[in-house]
């Protein structure tokens, strides 16, 4: 009886050990199933309201889920909650709970034979088992995947703990069979009673969790049909539970009617093949409208893999819907627009890959999409000289920093060279970094070609202009300045810049401006033209404002588009023609006189030959009283001083004087300087500057020695008024001037002797500068006669050279003579052109500074051919200024300036400058070069007028020191 009692025992222990192993089993597979979609629903919303949180959506539903479980009792004695994820094939455990240390067991690898149930669920299986855990402790185990957040929950507790009543209950049978009923049916109780409890702690956890979520949360009973609706799911859709039939058709009828079949085929498919739940859909609301909502959910199945329930939660999306859908079809009209556009639009990620391109790029580079997918820039679309190039406008490009414009050479797929015009933007994430870049590429090779072929047509017509030797001027109907020519700049001393757009006005004085207005203006209301179509002379205006005399031909260009008109004019400097017409009409008045007073003074030679013969035999003759003999006398002194005259009169007509020869003018100045300074009296220094190497010329001696006479004695008049320091300066030096420099002067290319006298007197002005060779002017009234520079200029014209004098009031005269090299070699002439040709070239910055424009200019441009940098002023002032910004390494200054002289302009240079050389020029000797402080200055003082192979021996004598 009692081995029946015990086997009936026993067996009903066994049964009772299933039963209770087998509703454990359930109960845990449901509590980790919904333990599973509840974490689900909070990542869900952690993902959508959580995002700032330091570590991630993942870190904020742990966070929450540690917190909750921390306030639950313990699922038995060795009950857990456990989350992992796979991470580097290794399981890495996340949380366990709820567990008094909070101890987290350290990663496994994931082929190990330990958690297999964690294993399952991280595969993306759900169910329950009797396996190893992460210490290989045999336990009951369910587990269920999160899809959401990539982990696998496992809920289990030891099969130790389960079987533990079990086996205390089988030892007590050996003793207590008596008693094996009552013991079985108390042992039944304490198991079930601790597992009933648990789950009725899960089943509250479970509540709490889905009150606690945004999501409304729906669990199907696929067996039964019966259906369970959170009060949020309700909520969402505008119910009260009370007004939902717990039924699977409840939701059936709710689903939008277009998307009932495609909801269900997707259960279909989750409970056949486990393929994931997650669909997007319409439901109906209480009111008739309809949300979109986002549904996700799980299956369980039991051990014959027949699906049992089904869980999960559903969120309204209808706001994110709406955005993603009007994302959506603004994504498609920038693809529409992308795809139709006719520029290349090419989008980059951040290591310079291409990762859109559209059909124009595809026609612009002959790459097709797939052909250039993902492939580096670098390699196949650039020439290898712009590489380096092109890295740094990337680099920038993503630093923000850089220009968003460019324009590079691209290679196409065929070998061509294209020139591209690039508009890139950087693509900026929500932190303000940049994910990529995304460009509009304009094929500019055809519209360059054209470009550069204008460009070398405007070059050439500029160029042309350029070369033409009148000034040529553009203006508009208004008389703005359209082009200006590289003669006009040198000419009217504007540069091309300062005088575009400019009046035409500013060319001109009153009141020549004020006519060329009333010209052009009854010309284009008119058609009568006054000035189109021909020359005429006016007076052209300067920059530094000194008029001179201009030809002007102007002429009408064809009419622009817009219906404007435009003239042209050349303009001619007649300075030179003018002073050339002066030198003809002063020789051939001389020339005139000359003839004129050759047969006067012939005739009258012969009457005071009559009157000294007689006079003179009667004075031999005369025995008489005295007072008869002192009237003979006086007639004889007249007749000879009349003579003298007849002399004079009569070197008005000689071509060439019969006493001409070969003279060292040098030699010839010696002898006559005790003489001359005897002449000039103590009071008037006389100071002599001759070049020891000085070329012979041809000359009468007599006549050169007259001509310096008579220039000395004008020099010492002119300087009456000064007490002390007056001086008298004679230099000779040689000049080689070359073609440019003797049409300045009016003479001949060639070699030629310089003779200077300079003062330092009261000066001329420039009206009585153009009469003083005329005959018969004089500024010294009933004292002089007016024949002396007259016949100075005569002498010097006969002996084939030319006079040229510098002077301003106040500042002093410069007579300076040109004698013609006597050559006894001709070859000597060309050998020394080539050996200056050699050496007096430099590549030095030069700072020319004069406010004569014309000489200014003319200067530059003789220092620019021989290969210096120039930089010009007109200014002391404007001098400095450039030296503040430029290298300068040598100084050529004109002395007298106004507001800031040569000498004022030094003594700043040297001070502030001490390492640039200084040139000074000037064309009178004055007060002011007598005390000056550095006598190098002065010892070294180039005289106007100088030729180029003088500039150019003393500049680079200088630089060469």
């Amino acid at each position: 009886m009692v081995v029946i009692a015990m086997v009936i025992l026993a067996s009903s222990l066994i049964t009772m050990y299933q039963v209770a192993l087998e509703q454990s089993r359930e109960n845990l597979a449901r509590t980790a199933l919904s333990q599973a979609r509840l974490l689900e629903s909070v990542a869900i919303f952690d993902q959508k309201y959580s995002g700032n949180f330091p570590e991630g959506s993942l870190s904020a539903t742990l966070s929450q889920i540690d917190a909750a479980y921390k306030s639950l009792e313990k699922i038995g004695e060795t009950g857990e909650f456990l989350l992992a994820k796979k991470h580097d094939n290794n399981i890495e455990f996340l949380l366990i709970s709820p567990h008094e240390d909070q101890f987290v067991p350290s990663a496994i690898p994931f082929g190990s034979k330990l958690a297999e149930p964690m294993r399952r669920a991280l595969k993306g299986s759900g169910g329950s088992m009797i396996g190893l855990d992460y210490s290989g402790t045999p336990v009951l185990a369910a587990y269920q995947p999160v899809t959401a957040l990539d982990i696998g929950i496992v809920v289990k507790i030891d099969i130790a703990e389960i079987r533990s009543p079990f086996l205390i209950t089988g030892a007590a049978l050996v003793l207590f069979s008596v008693l094996l009923t009552a013991i079985g049916s108390a042992l039944f109780l304490r198991v079930n009673n601790p597992i009933l409890r648990r789950i009725k702690e899960s089943e509250q956890r479970y509540q709490r969790a889905i009150a606690g979520t945004n999501d409304g949360m729906w669990d199907w009973n696929v067996k039964t049909g019966e259906d369970y609706f959170s009060a949020r799911w309700a909520e969402i859709l505008g119910y009260d539970l009370s007004d939902l039939e717990p039924v699977v058709e409840t939701f059936t009828d709710i689903v939008h009617p277009d998307d009932r079949k495609r909801v269900w085929d997707q259960v279909q498919a989750h409970l056949d093949h486990k393929v994931p739940f997650d669909i997007e859909f319409r439901m109906r609301r209480k009111s008739g409208d309809y949300i979109w909502v986002g549904c996700k959910g799980s299956a369980s199945w039991d051990k014959h893999g027949q699906p049992t329930f089904m869980a999960g939660a559903i969120t309204d999306i209808t706001d994110r819907k709406l955005t993603r859908d009007n994302l959506l079809k603004s994504e498609r009209h920038l693809k529409l627009y992308r795809e139709q556009t006719p520029l290349a639009a090419i989008e980059w990620n951040t290591d310079f890959q291409i990762i859109g391109w559209n059909a124009a790029a595809e026609a612009m580079f002959g790459f097709s999409f797939n052909e250039i997918k993902g492939r580096d820039y670098f390699d196949i679309m650039l020439p290898e000289n712009t590489k380096a190039d092109a890295t740094r406008k990337w680099e920038n490009l993503m630093a923000q920093t850089g220009s968003t414009k460019s324009i590079n050479e691209n290679l196409t797929k065929d070998g061509r060279i294209i020139l591209c015009e690039w508009h890139n933007t950087p693509l900026i994430d929500e932190a303000g970094s940049a994910i990529g870049a995304a460009s509009l590429v304009l094929d500019i090779t055809s519209q360059n070609k054209a470009q550069k072929a204008l460009l070398a047509k405007e070059r050439e017509q500029r160029e042309i202009l350029d070369s033409v030797v009148d000034a040529v001027i553009t203006i508009d109907e208004t008389g703005k300045i359209i082009s200006f020519n590289k003669t006009a700049e040198k000419l009217f001393g504007y540069s091309y810049e300062e005088i575009i757009g400019q009046s035409v006005n500013k060319l001109m004085p009153d009141p020549d401006s004020a006519r060329h207005d009333d010209y052009i203006q009854r010309y284009l209301n008119t058609d009568v033209s006054h000035v189109i179509g021909i020359s005429r002379e006016i007076k052209g205006l300067r920059k530094n404002k000194q008029t001179f005399p201009l030809r002007v031909s102007l002429s009408e260009l064809p009419t622009v588009e817009t219906g404007k008109r435009r003239f042209i004019g050349s303009c001619q400097d007649l300075t030179q023609i003018k002073q050339q017409e002066e030198l003809l009409r002063r020789t051939q008045k001389m020339e005139a006189l000359g003839k004129l007073t050759g047969g006067i003074a012939h005739d009258f030679n012969n009457i005071l030959g009559i009157i000294l013969g007689y006079s003179d035999l009667l004075r031999n003759k005369m025995t008489g009283p005295p007072k008869l003999s002192a009237y003979i006398n006086h007639i004889f002194s007249a007749s000879e001083r009349g003579a003298k005259l007849t002399k004079k009169l009569l070197s008005f007509s000689r071509e060439q004087s019969p006493e001409a020869a070969k003279l060292n003018i040098n030699d010839l100045l010696l002898e006559q300087k005790d003489m001359l300074q005897k002449t000039l009296t103590v009071r008037i220094k006389l100071l002599f500057d001759l070049d020891d190497r000085i070329w012979p010329i041809w000359l009468d001696t007599s006549d050169l020695e007259d001509a310096i006479l008579n220039m000395s004695i004008n020099a010492m008049q002119a300087m009456t008024d000064k007490k002390s320091d007056a001086q008298l300066t004679i230099r000779t030096c040689n000049q080689s001037l070359n073609n440019r420099d003797a049409l300045t002067l009016g003479l001949n290319e060639g070699d030629y002797v310089q003779l200077s006298l300079a003062d330092i007197g009261s000066g001329m002005d420039e009206t009585i500068k153009e009469k003083i060779f005329d005959p018969f002017f004089s500024t010294k009234g009933e004292k002089g006669t007016g024949l002396g520079l007259s016949q100075v200029f005569g002498f010097v014209n006969r002996a084939g050279g030319t006079i040229k004098v510098y002077s301003e009031p106040d500042h002093g005269s410069k007579f300076v003579l040109y004698f013609p090299r006597y050559h006894d070699d001709n070859t000597e002439k060309e050998t020394k052109a080539r050996e200056n040709d050699r050496v007096l070239r430099g590549k030095e910055n030069i700072l020319v500074v004069d406010d004569e424009a014309a000489l200014r200019d003319l200067t530059s441009e003789l220092l620019t051919e021989q290969g210096y940098h120039i930089f010009c002023a007109e200014t002391g002032q404007q001098a400095l200024e450039i030296l503040d910004h430029e290298n300068i390494e040598l100084i050529l200054s004109d002395v007298i300036m106004p507001e800031m002289d040569g000498y004022q302009l030094a003594a700043i240079v040297q001070e502030k400058y001490p390492d640039i050389k200084i040139q000074l020029a000037s064309g009178f000797t004055d007060d002011r070069q007598m005390s000056v402080a550095d006598e190098s200055l002065h010892h070294n003082l180039l005289y106007k007028p100088y030729n180029t192979q003088t500039l150019l021996k003393n500049i680079r004598a200088l630089l060469d020191n």
